[in-house]
């Protein structure tokens, strides 16, 4: 059987979580107090079981055993579901990695080595002996991954392949807002546990909410998540993951799309002199200065940054800072409350 014809699906329905709307009395502690595990045994997952995605469908036989995950938002997700995959293409060493790994008595993953053509890093690949792939968004050859470029569809050379849903990926190919929980659900589905991802999904969503529902200040505020870039402030869209995310949280991310400069993937590249259009209640600027300096190139004419409410990503912690840049279905629980905690002292 080709290939082709094995990667085959007929799945339907890979959607997002409606947010869950919390009581008035209902805490953070209060909630994560009650959402421990049901005791009740999961029922048996049932494979085998198709899947549809960007480039096409693939068909998952029997419950994988050696995934092989070529992406940050694949691999969390299946750490979040309790499965290690025996490969990665980054090495898992960060706090976050070490504690869940800890908490599956699992190793640290094998990371791929990448060699300089398309054909042995395939062989690389191969000799993890994966019975399915998971593969990220299709990278630029730019970026040097040759695997997730030029090899990006002969991945199932070497196992069946599971691409992202259509709904995580924007025109452009790159991640949408949605991509992490798309990531989840499609996990969920790949290992029989469909049902454990919608929970931890409503999980957070309840989080959120419950979050929004102790900080009132946070509602109706305008708020930007901006970084330094060469000419000017670059500003993250209002359809980004972490605008998503204020939003959920009350606050109303700024729009720029009256705004006429360059946008490329979910950014908005200021010019030098359009600094001064950054007139929110709370600006978010991601840098390393911690607060230290009263100026970063291109912020002067921002009247928020001039006297205003800015929170600098560098006085929150690394862990907390990819969290909200680019969440994962393992990062962002994680993470949310420490982030909400700095942007209400920022607040008072």
């Amino acid at each position: 059987m080709s290939h082709s014809t094995a990667q085959r699906i007929r799945l339907v329905g890979i959607g997002l979580i409606a947010m869950i709307a919390l009581s008035a009395c209902t805490s953070v502690s209060e909630l994560q107090a009650t959402s421990s595990p049901s005791e009740t045994p999961a029922p048996a997952p049932v494979f085998p079981v198709t899947l549809v995605h960007s480039q096409g469908e693939t068909t998952i036989e029997a419950l994988p055993e050696r995934i092989a995950s070529l992406g940050s938002q694949q691999t969390d997700a299946l750490l979040a579901l309790g499965t290690v995959p025996v490969v990665t293409t980054y090495p898992l060493t960060r706090p976050i990695y070490k504690e869940t790994l800890a908490k599956l008595g699992a190793a640290v993953p094998e990371v791929l080595t990448e060699n300089e053509d398309v054909d042995g890093t395939l062989s690389a690949l191969a000799e993890f002996a994966p019975d399915l792939i998971l593969a990220p968004r299709e990278l630029s050859g730019l970026n040097g991954n040759v695997v997730l470029s030029e090899g990006y569809l002969r991945l199932t050379e070497v196992a069946p392949t599971v691409y992202p849903t259509a709904a995580a990926l924007d025109t452009e190919g790159y991640e949408t807002a949605t991509g992490w929980r798309e990531a989840l659900i499609q996990a969920g589905a790949v290992l029989g546990k469909s049902a454990d991802a919608a929970a931890q999904l409503e999980s957070f969503d309840a989080t959120l909410a419950a979050l929004a529902e102790e900080h009132p200040e946070f509602s109706g505020k305008t708020i930007a998540v901006t970084r330094p870039g060469p000419g000017g402030p670059v500003l993250v869209t209002a359809t980004s993951p972490m605008a998503l995310i204020l939003e959920a949280l009350g606050f109303t991310a700024f729009d720029p799309t009256t705004i006429e400069s360059d946008v490329r993937g979910g950014m908005v590249f200021f010019e030098p002199d359009q600094a001064a259009l950054l007139d929110v209640d709370v600006l978010i600027v991601s840098d390393d200065e911690g607060g230290s300096t009263d100026t970063i190139r291109g912020y002067g004419d921002s009247p928020t940054y001039a006297d205003g409410t800015v929170v600098h990503f560098g006085q929150v912690d690394q862990a907390t800072q990819s969290a909200l840049a680019a969440p994962t279905a393992l990062t962002a629980p994680a993470s949310i409350e420490a982030f909400v905690s700095q942007l209400a002292a920022a607040l008072e």
